[in-house]
């Protein structure tokens, strides 16, 4: 059977944990020269800080955009609030006499951020040039202006850094993620030249073992057909590589889980003596020497 190839991060540190723990239990048996507990243990935490760093600098990334659409939300509303002022001094639509404050071509409010930073760059311009037109009421000022264009600048200038840093953090991820499967495979290919590839010890490693056959298909087109008040015929499609079943029941309501209830060969079985008055749910998996493959959909019946 081949070797699970490992491409999640969360299911590489499980597999490296069940390295561990072989290493730890089985390595002096199995006579592991290279590929020590030492060496899984240090490449896995390796990629448990670099995946923990990460998670802290996108955490603090989304704070900082959280303060940016903030800036943005108020540099909007501050030009809002001031076209309405301008509009009996200027006109209620568009003309040239806006231009010289900074609404050029249209006086709708922009949408991209370059945009309303510009813009509130201009009014602090035009206002500091037309003092009188100022509202200090309603902090309609030069000040105003400016103070709210440096938050925004700040803010996205901010974001735009923690975003290179955040990179920089997904390429030591990753780096220590690569670093981490390279000493996964090397475990492999050294148990691969130490152990006979039916050996059990395969498994002790968290691995298949290479001289077992690939694990059955899932089963399919379950079909459950209730044949007396409390006994059913099952039966399904037998996938490929079955060479028999479990056929696996959870009463609702009762049962947390679902329990083994038979072990057919062929693809049908008779269930007799269930739990009468109940919802049953009943599925089924496909074994061989590989191991078990996945259950089938569930499907449901009521018993009288």
């Amino acid at each position: 059977m081949k070797q699970i190839i490992i491409k999640t991060l969360n299911g590489a540190l499980a597999l490296a944990t069940s390295m561990i723990k072989g290493v730890n239990k089985y390595g002096v048996i199995a006579k592991i020269k290279q590929n020590t507990e030492e060496a899984i243990t240090a490449d896995r935490a390796a990629v448990v800080a670099a995946a923990d760093t990460l998670d802290v600098g996108r955490q603090l990334l989304r704070g900082l955009r959280a303060t940016f659409f903030d800036a943005r939300e108020q540099v909007r509303r501050f030009i809002m609030a001031t076209r309405d002022i301008l509009k009996p001094i200027f006109g209620s639509e568009y003309n040239e006499n806006w231009d010289v404050t900074g609404f050029v071509g249209s006086i709708a409010v922009p949408k991209a951020q370059e945009d309303l930073e510009q813009l509130a760059e201009k009014l602090k311009l035009f206002f500091a040039a037309n003092p009188t037109l100022e509202v200090a009421v309603r902090q309609i000022t030069s000040v105003q202006a400016a103070t709210l264009f440096t938050a925004m600048s700040n803010a996205r200038t901010a974001v735009e850094d923690q975003e290179a840093v955040v990179q920089q953090l997904m390429i030591g991820r990753d780096k220590a993620f690569d670093t981490l499967q390279i000493r996964m495979r090397g475990l492999i290919g050294e148990l691969t030249q130490l152990l006979d590839p039916m050996d059990p010890l395969w498994l002790a490693f968290g691995l298949n073992r290479p001289g077992a056959i690939e694990t059955p298909d899932v089963v399919e087109n379950v079909m459950v057909t209730l044949i007396g008040a409390t006994t059913a015929a099952a039966k399904w499609t037998a996938p490929p590589r079955a060479e028999h079943y479990r056929v696996w029941m959870r009463v609702v309501g009762v049962d947390a889980d679902f329990v083994a209830i038979a072990s057919p060969t062929d693809p049908d079985v008779t269930l007799e003596s269930l739990p009468a008055n109940k919802t049953i749910e009943i599925a089924v998996s496909a074994v061989n020497n590989g191991g078990e493959g996945a259950r089938s959909e569930v499907i449901t019946i009521v018993t009288h």
